[in-house]
Parts: C-alpha cells; structure tokens; sequence
C-alpha cells in the first residue's frame, strides 16, 4: 500500500489546483456509464463489506457496467467472487503506479468512500469526468485538502450516527440509481467450502442439522472488545444449556483474545478453534453457523451477509452506523450507556476510560439472554430443530 505524508499531500495539491484552471469540475453528467470506478483503500474487512450495497445496486441498473475496484490486497479476498465486481485491482506501492492505472481504466465514473484528500486528488488528477465524494455534515474530521479539493467533484452529503451502507449507496445517485437496499453480498469458492465442510466432519458436527454457535473475542479497534473472559464464560453457559461445542473465530492479530478465552472457560466445554483460516475459508465457515456472537467487527457482518443470525456486543460505537436490520441480528449494549464515545469519523481525542466502561459494563447474563431469545425464534421459524 501507499505510503504519504502531508508534503507529498500538499504537492499532489498544488498541481490538482493548477490542473482545475484547464480541465475545470469532475461533475459531468453521466448517463448510461460504461466503466466506473471504486477506490477504497482501507484494510478493514467490516468497511469494505458495506460497500457491497452499492456494487449490486450498480449492477442491477446498468448490468452491461463494468465495475473496477481498487483497494487493499486483504480485501481482494473479501470480495473474491463477488460477480458485481468486474476486476479487483490491487493498490500498487506508488503514487504515480496508482496514477498510472487510474488513468488506463478510463473510466466514466468514480466513487469514493472514504474522506481521504489523497485519493480525492488522485482521482481528479486522473481527468475522470465525473466523481462523487462524500461531503461530512455534522463533523470537522476533514482536511483542508479535501474541503478544496471536493468542490470539483459532486459532493453527497454524509452523516456520522447514520446507517454507512444507506449513505454509500447515495454515491450512486448522480448515476440515476435510487436505492435503499443495505444487504450485504459475500461469496466464497466450492474449495472453501468442501474445506470447512471436512472441518465440521472431523469435529463431528453437521451443519443445517446441529446447532452451531461461533464467537470472535477480537475486534480490529482493541478498546471497544468486550473482555475475553467473558466470552469465556458465556462458552461455559452455552456449553451447559444446549451441550454444544463453542467455535472461536479471528484473524492473525486475536490469539491474545482466544488464549485468554480459552484459560477462562472450564476444562469441561469443548473450545474449536478457527483461527489460522484464510478469509475465503473464514466466509464458507460462517455461511454453514446459526449463530455469531461478536464485537462490532467484521465477523457479525460477515454472518449477516449470509443470512445468519448474529448477537453484536456494542460499547463506545455507534450501533446505527453499522446497524444491521435482519429479524435474527440482535444488539446488545449498556443499557446507560448514552451517546457512544468512540463514533466513525469522530475526533481522535475521547475519553478512553468512558470508552472500556460502555463495553465492559454489559454482563454476561445480557448476552445471554439475546442468545438465548435468538435460538427460540430460530426454532419458531423452523430453521432450527
């Protein structure tokens, strides 16, 4: 990934406001797009899965659209399979290589998701004709840069404590797309899937048939992470009321969570590690669950691209910016929690203090119970025995 700084910034800015004077506003009107562009370099899995929203909508009004995605080389994985998806481009080390296919594409439209000044001024550089960028309301987390720099694209309006994947989707409207349809869409490869399959077979579980619950102790953003021993705990009351095992999920960076997960649960409820699978093997494992208990962080909205029910544990984040609508995705916080201390696009400097008792002052019995109420429902509805 691109690596800058506020001199190569400032550089990138001085020529985008000399290009302005020949090439003028990147605000043409746009009918009928034959290539467009998304560019969306954030590692995070979560942010990229609330993209998903506007890829579809794209495809479902212009099917004949090719669609480019540039972004991280992790999220290539996350959208691998994705057929709205025309070509996934992963970023290149330099500024001027990422210049360089921007302009190669030619494309008609580009989009942007985050308020980043760089991209924005790449994007421009590039003498797209037409790019959407999202103008913040009721925030000041922006740079100079970006206020400049967004006036010669369209601007759309964006609100920090609203739904992200129904804003996302207003990045389409100077295309004539008028969508509010937030699901998700995720797809994985029949390896995966046959791979976690013989998974399940070696841990004597079959999918559809028992009941499989899974939990992700870990979360990118360590201060909003429900504490780990709790997660073992709630293991333990599940193990002992519904005699299941209890599988862990995560990435790389979560072994921390799991071992203390795991030293707090008893000897006596079976813990199934899943960690160490790739993310093509992490999306087929949690399409075959009924249940995902996790921090707000990407495995929930993973489970809930794939119509699986979900407990979410929300501390210090906004739950109605990654709100999830299903029937069966049930959210739990502090019930005096108040306004979230750590909401997206929020200024760096929060109490910290304040952030660990919103999410460390949810109980175990809390949980519980939204588990408890999700399995009861799941049977309700016969979709589980």
């Amino acid at each position: 990934m691109i690596k800058t700084n506020k001199f190569k910034n400032l550089l990138l800015f001085v020529v985008a406001i000399i290009f302005s004077v020949f090439c003028g506003k990147a605000d043409k009107n746009i009918k009928n797009p034959k290539k467009v562009l998304a560019l969306y370099l954030t590692k995070n899995v979560g942010d990229i899965i609330f993209a998903t929203p506007v890829f579809r909508a794209l495809k479902e009004n212009y099917p004949s659209c090719k669609l480019y995605v540039i972004g991280s080389l992790k999220n290539k994985e996350t959208l691998a399979y994705n057929q709205d998806v025309y070509e996934y481009i992963i970023c290149p080390d330099t500024i001027f290589k990422l210049w360089k296919i921007i302009r190669r594409l030619n494309v008609d439209y580009a989009l942007l998701f985050a308020t980043s000044s760089f991209e924005i001024t790449l994007l421009y550089l590039a003498n797209i004709p037409s790019i959407s960028v999202f103008s913040l309301q009721n925030t000041t987390d922006s740079t100079r840069i970006y206020k400049i720099i967004k006036r010669f694209c369209i601007q759309i309006p964006f609100y920090s404590g609203q739904n992200f994947a129904r804003q996302n989707l207003n990045l389409l409207i100077p295309l004539g797309i008028n969508s509010n349809n937030t699901k998700k869409h995720l797809f994985h490869s029949k390896q995966a899937e046959l791979s976690m399959l013989e998974f399940f077979r070696k841990n004597k579980i079959v999918p559809h048939k028992d009941l499989i619950i899974a939990v992700a102790p870990g979360a990118g953003t360590k201060i909003k992470q429900w504490p780990a021993d709790r997660f073992g705990q709630l293991a333990d009351y599940l193990f002992k009321k519904y005699n299941i095992p209890i599988f862990v999920v995560g990435g790389p960076g979560d072994k921390k969570e799991f071992e203390a997960m795991r030293f707090s649960t008893s000897k006596e409820t079976p813990i199934i590690s899943c960690l160490g699978h790739s993310i093509d093997e992490l999306k087929a494992f949690i399409s075959n669950i009924d249940i995902m208990i996790a921090n707000d962080s990407a495995p929930t909205h993973i489970a809930e691209s794939y119509g699986k029910a979900t407990v979410t544990i929300i501390g210090p984040t906004d739950e109605k910016e990654h709100i999830q609508e299903g029937k069966f995705n049930k959210i739990v916080k502090w019930d005096k929690r108040g306004s979230p201390t750590l909401p997206s696009m929020s200024p760096i400097d929060y109490d910290k203090n304040v952030a660990r008792e919103q999410i460390e002052s949810i109980s175990i019995s809390q949980v519980a119970q939204a588990v408890d109420e999700l399995i009861k429902d799941l049977k309700i509805t016969s979709q589980l025995k």
